[in-house]
């Protein structure tokens, strides 16, 4: 048996192989993480929206998945379960849309007061990643005003299948894929130019190499091209050594 220290934890997706190598052909993936006997790893769930331990700039990678805006209303439907714990309340008030207002811009600021006291979390070297989808402008546009507000830039920016033909979740033309948005603290990455950036469509050839290799519906390519029209004015470039 092999010993600890060369032990590794293998994920084999054999039933749905949507990672690609260079040469842009499907193939089964198999990732391996090697297991060292000399590195200690603290993972921690924290509320983003609170100063709470760990202390600031001691972490390394903080990743989240926030409300996609007009999304399903989890806290609502949660009432029956929660009924029966001693105390039911939620642990926090919930981030959607307002009934009234500016719904844009009140989402955006709180998802943005959110992300800025977690990212002020990071250490130097350190970053922020969370997922989204959506195929409603407005979404996308709070976005924007999430990580103007956090003084984030986007330094990658990649589309994963996380929903195939999820009918209990979804409706017909609904999002398959969702964006996973790397952000890092604008003192850390400069503003510099996005992928394909200089094009005449940015967003359409960034939206056509990725469907190259993704089969993408409607709602999924105006969801990637929404994300690229929202990340590129703030994409990020770190300095390399």
């Amino acid at each position: 048996m092999a010993s600890l220290s060369r032990e590794t934890r293998r994920y084999v997706f054999e039933e749905n192989p949507h990672i690609f190598g260079s040469e842009r052909i499907a193939k089964m993936a198999t990732l391996e993480f090697p297991r060292s006997q000399n590195v200690s790893v603290d993972v921690v769930s924290a509320d983003s929206d609170a100063r709470r331990e760990p202390d600031y700039g001691d972490v390394d990678l903080i990743l989240t998945d926030p409300p996609y805006f007009d999304y399903i209303a989890y806290d609502e439907l949660s009432a029956f379960y929660r009924a029966w714990l001693v105390n039911s309340d939620l642990a926090a008030k919930p981030l959607h849309p307002p009934a009234t207002g500016d719904r844009v811009k009140e989402f955006g600021t709180r998802l943005g007061r959110a992300l800025w006291i977690a990212a002020s979390r990071l250490k130097p070297t350190g970053l922020l990643a969370f997922t989204y989808h959506s195929s409603n402008p407005d979404a996308w546009s709070a976005v924007g005003i999430a990580l103007d507000e956090a003084a984030l830039r986007v330094t990658a920016l990649w589309p994963v299948l996380t929903d195939p033909h999820m009918g209990h979740h979804g409706k017909k033309g609904s999002c398959e894929h969702d964006l996973v948005v790397v952000a890092r603290p604008s003192l850390i990455a400069h503003s510099g130019p996005a992928p394909f950036e200089g094009t005449d469509d940015p967003a359409e050839a960034w939206v056509a190499d990725a469907a190259r290799v993704l089969q993408l519906g409607e709602a999924d390519r105006m969801n990637l091209r929404l994300a690229y029209e929202t990340c590129s004015p703030r994409w990020g470039v770190l300095d390399v050594p």
